[in-house]
Order: structure tokens, then sequence, then C-alpha cells
């Protein structure tokens, strides 16, 4: 657990931290959002226990500095350019890189990356992917990500958004900061907006989810999903867009503008006409977390 009460940060006379108040439960994904400037990096670094508070309370764990099983990425990692990638992986576990060698070349081969490469020649991109990983290799209890998909491509942030789902899924706490939005909405439970100093305000995105009546879900086991299979249902569902979701076996279908509950209706009855095996279809819950962030912090 994560605990701030009254938390202050001050810098020359100037508080960009005016009275920060969290309570992020084990297990769960929490968002921090806010403009450029707004203290989001200061907060992460106060609870990391880099930087101190200049007063209030911070307590990871009920403890006053975190412990074992916590981990930080930072938004600009820092890496020992001179080594390889496996020399580097290797000097950070020590004895459990020597006894579980192939596993973690195989897991950095997954990644794309060829573990004898040396870091100075990585990309701004394979430099943060590397430093996702090397930040949750080893599955710690708490984790914060300081923007950790700023410099990644489409399929780079999707194996990131997937690993976090992972980590959840496995107890891990995560604090995630991004300006990302699509990126929250994906993975976190809560969102707290930074501003002026203070979380002006937070979102629980299932119990502030505003329903729609035309988005759905389509879970779908039973055949691969692919390019082909997803540019079928594209075809004879013209009034809907289809695309694959996040997770195996997952599609994501959403009406175009204008189409009224019938054609939703005629929609639901036709894929469950499909000759695939389909889990679920279920009605997805949305909130509109832009407009929900000019809102909060344009007040």
């Amino acid at each position: 657990m994560i605990f701030l009460e009254d938390v202050k940060k001050e810098f020359k006379g100037n508080y960009v931290l005016k009275g920060i108040n969290l309570n992020i439960k084990d297990g769960e994904v929490y968002g921090l959002v806010g403009r450029n400037g707004a203290g989001k990096t200061t907060l992460l670094n106060i609870i990391a226990g880099i930087s101190k508070c200049s007063s209030g309370t911070c307590k990871v764990n009920n403890e006053l500095k975190p412990a074992a099983g916590f981990s930080y990425l930072p938004d600009l990692p820092s890496f020992y350019d001179y080594l390889s990638i496996d020399e580097y992986v290797e000097f950070l576990l020590g004895t459990d890189y020597v006894g579980e060698k192939a596993d973690y070349i195989k897991a950095l081969e997954k990644l794309n990356f060829k573990p004898s490469a040396k870091i100075k020649s990585l990309s701004r991109g394979n430099r943060q992917k590397l430093g996702i990983y090397v930040a949750t290799m080893k599955n710690p209890g708490i984790v914060l990500l300081d923007e950790p998909t700023s410099a990644l491509d489409p399929v780079g942030r999707r194996e990131v958004m997937e690993l976090i789902k992972e980590l959840k899924d496995g107890g891990t706490t995560v604090i995630l900061s991004t300006h990302i939005l699509a990126d929250l909405e994906v993975v976190c439970d809560r969102i707290g907006f930074l501003n002026e100093g203070y979380i002006a305000n937070e979102f629980d995105l299932k119990s502030s989810a505003v329903e729609t009546e035309c988005d759905y879900e389509m879970n779908i086991t039973g055949e691969e999903i692919n390019d082909e299979f997803i540019e079928k249902l594209n075809t004879q569902f013209k009034n809907f867009t289809v695309k694959k979701g996040f997770g195996v076996g997952n599609v994501v279908c959403k009406p175009k503008a204008g189409i009224d509950k019938n054609v939703q209706q005629t929609f639901l009855d036709e894929v469950s006409k499909l000759s695939c095996s389909i889990s679920s279809i279920k009605k997805v819950s949305f909130v509109n977390l832009e407009e929900l962030m000019v809102e909060v912090l344009t007040k």
C-alpha cells in the first residue's frame, strides 16, 4: 500500500506540491495525469525515496522508505552504455542471472534485443523498452513508471500495456504517469489529476465510467485473431469498426456514427452466428479521459 497525507514539496520558496493525499491499494494500477511541470515526477521521486517531502507523511507498505520488492523507472533512464545488454542484466541480477541465464537471454530475444549488442547502440525507444524490462524482471511488489511509453511505437506500447496487465494479475501495485490517455484507459483502476499542487480529482474507471449503448467488446476463442480475420469482420459488418484489442483472443467492435439500437442488436445477432467460438460479448463502459482532463485542469 502507498499512503500519502498532506505531502508538500518546496523548491526555493516555491511549493510544487501543496498537499497531496493518496491511498493506493495493493495490486492497484493508478494513473497519474497532469500538465507538464505539474509535479508528477517530483511526486514519484518522493514515493521512491529519492527526494524527501518538505512536510507531510509518505509511507510505502507502512514504512517511511521503500524496501525490497520496489522498482522505479524514471522518464529518462540511465545505463552503463559501455556494457552489452546481457552484461548489464547480469550486473543487476548477479548470481540470479548466472543460474537462469538461458531464461533471461530468451526473454531479451523475445523483446527483439540482441543480447550481445552494446547499450550505446540502442535507439531511444529500445533504451526505454530495456529500462521497462529491467525494472520489472524480478516481479517487484511495487512499480513506479514515469512516462514509460513516450518513445515507443504502437507495437511497443502494446507490449508494455500487456506487461502492466501481467504485473497487475500477479498482484503488483503500479503507478503509471503518462500523457497517453489511451494507455490509462487500458490498464488503470483509478486515475488522479494533479493540478496546482493538489490531486484535483480522482476517477474510478469502473464506477465513474459512462456506459454507452453502442460499444461492444467481443472475447473470441477457438480461432486465431489475425489481420485476415479482422478484415473479414470489417467487410461483413460495415456499420462497425473492428480492430484487435489488448490481450489474446480479443476483438473490439465499435459502431460508426449514427447507428441506432436496432442495428446494434442486429450486429449482435449476426456475430453470434459466426463459425468461430465466442466466449462472451459484453458492453464496454468507458470514460472520455481527454474531456475529463480538460475539465479538471482548466477549472
